[in-house]
């Protein structure tokens, strides 16, 4: 009966790693910009929170490259929103007050440069929320 006993548990345990393993996040934290190309636009990422905002990023062109930048660690109900020229769209639109921790990805996938306009492809996870959607900036 013992050695049953230990069977099980030992089984009982594996399958808990294995679960535990499956279901961690192994992705990083912060906001990352990737894009092939310098592009002459100015970048604002901007966190609103009920009572004021936090710029979480802001650079006078879009740099090529794949860049990170640290997450705010901050909490509280707030909205983030993407700035590019003078467009701006939200990223997402209620962040709730417990989420501190988020990724970002900004990723360049079309750039005109006779018209300016940029496409987006913009991807926002955090532990409730997985957002992702494409938006072109004129």
């Amino acid at each position: 009966m013992t050695m049953l006993k230990r069977k099980v548990g030992c089984i009982i345990i594996l399958i808990a790693l294995i679960v535990s393993v499956t279901l961690i996040d192994k992705s990083e934290d912060g906001i990352f910009i990737v894009s092939k190309q310098d592009i002459p636009q100015s970048i604002e990422v901007i966190r609103h929170y009920l009572e004021g905002e936090t710029v979480l990023y802001k650079h006078p062109t879009i740099i090529m490259d794949s860049e990170k930048i640290a997450s705010d660690t901050n909490s509280g109900e707030s909205k983030i929103s993407l700035t590019i020229g003078q467009q701006t769209e939200d990223i997402i639109s209620y962040v709730d007050s417990n989420v501190n921790r988020f990724n970002i990805k900004i990723k360049v996938i079309a750039y005109d440069e006779l018209t300016g306009e940029i496409s987006i492809k913009l991807s926002y996870r955090d532990g409730l929320e997985k957002i992702s959607k494409t938006i072109t900036f004129k």
